[in-house]
This record gives structure tokens, sequence and C-alpha cells, in this order.
């Protein structure tokens, strides 16, 4: 099979995308149809069960989907899975981080298993760990860090990444998810930020340039 990456101006794509969970019949997404342009905002509102997680979830191909097609980072979900993973990362609803690892080891840990460059990475977590006001604390092991410094640590580590997607965070999330979009000054970005509440979904692509400030209401 013949790779081919989209050079379109969206980083997502979603054309007819159906939904359809075997188990139960049940049509959880019925031929949705967007795009998210870079320096776009997107917000998914609805009710339990209105398919928005069922969206997230094909986009970051943790599900197949029925119909249609869905494009992240210019690579086919369904074609080319393993690039759009390798284009995201994840900030899940539960802790992941490690807590006998110190703030920086835990992103060590995981530039390492994306086999990002010695150089690249140390330049990367710098960036990150200033970004969300962490580097005073990288050398704490995470087991001490309060809620809202764990889940600020598992959004710098999805942001080595050109998407990332963090799965309803719920509310013990917002103050972390808050803090990245008022407090950025002078860092530059090379990600995509896609943020699941229980109620929503904004993305905010950055398209890897150096901003001043992001101001949110």
């Amino acid at each position: 099979m013949t790779e081919i990456k989209s050079n379109s101006e969206n980083i997502i794509e979603v054309k007819d995308l159906v939904k359809i969970y075997k188990q139960g019949n049940v049509k959880a997404v019925d031929k949705i149809s967007f795009n998210v342009k870079k320096g776009e905002i997107l917000a998914l509102l609805g009710p339990n069960g209105a398919g928005k997680t069922t969206i997230i979830s094909v986009l970051a191909t943790l599900l197949f989907l029925t119909e249609g097609k869905a494009i992240v980072n210019g690579y086919d979900v369904t074609k080319f899975p393993d690039k759009v993973r390798k284009s995201i990362g994840v900030v899940f609803q539960e802790p992941s981080l490690d807590g006998e690892l110190t703030g920086r080891e835990n992103l060590e840990f995981h530039t390492i298993l994306y086999s990002m460059d010695k150089k690249i990475r140390t330049e990367r977590i710098d960036e990150v760990l200033e970004l969300v006001d962490l580097k005073d604390k990288q050398k704490t092991y995470t087991k001490n860090y309060s809620g809202g410094m764990k889940r600020r640590l598992e959004i710098a580590r999805g942001l080595f990444m050109q998407v990332i997607m963090a799965i309803n965070p719920v509310f013990y999330g917002v103050e972390a998810i808050r803090f990245i979009l008022t407090g950025v000054a002078n860092i530059p970005i090379y990600v995509s930020l896609l943020v699941i509440s229980v109620f929503s979904a904004i993305l905010i692509y950055f398209g890897g340039r150096s901003f001043t400030k992001i101001e949110a209401s």
C-alpha cells in the first residue's frame, strides 16, 4: 500500500462518519462531517450518549469507524492508524503517571517510547516543563504532586506530539486546561490541543509557530 499523506490545510477532516456498535445494534454516530483548520477552535456539545467520545475515539484510532472517512494530521485513520498514533498524545480521564518516577523522568520515559532524538527530547522537555510551570518540581516524585500538578504534567507529556487528545478530564482537569490556555507566553508550540470534557471537546491548533499569549474566558 502506497503511503499518502494529505496536504490539506485541515488538521482534522471527518466526512459522513458512521459508527455502529454491533453489540446492541446501536448507531452512536450518524453521518457526522466537519473539518478543523489550523488555527480554528472546535467544540463538540451534546448530552451523554450523543456520540462525542465515540467521535474522538475514532480519531484516536481506539475504535474502528463503520462508514465514512476520518483524517488526522494528514493520515487516514483506517489506512494508516500507526501514523495517526505517532502524531497524537493522549491524556486519559484517570491518572497515568508513574508515581515512583520524577516529573522529568516521566517525560523522559514517554519520549524514549516514541524514539525521540536525545537532543530534541531534552529541549522539548525543558520547554513543556516551563510551559506548565513545573520546572521547579521536575525532580520531585509525581506521587507527591497535587492533583492539578499531575494533570498539568500529563498535558505536558501530550504536547510532544502533533495532536494531543485529552479524554474526559472532567472537572478536576479544568484548572489544568485553563492554565494552558491562559498562561502561555513566548513558548514555541508544535502541536494541536484537543481537550474533551464531560460535555465538550475543544481543538486548538497552534500550527508550529511561536505566540505571546492566549486569552480564554
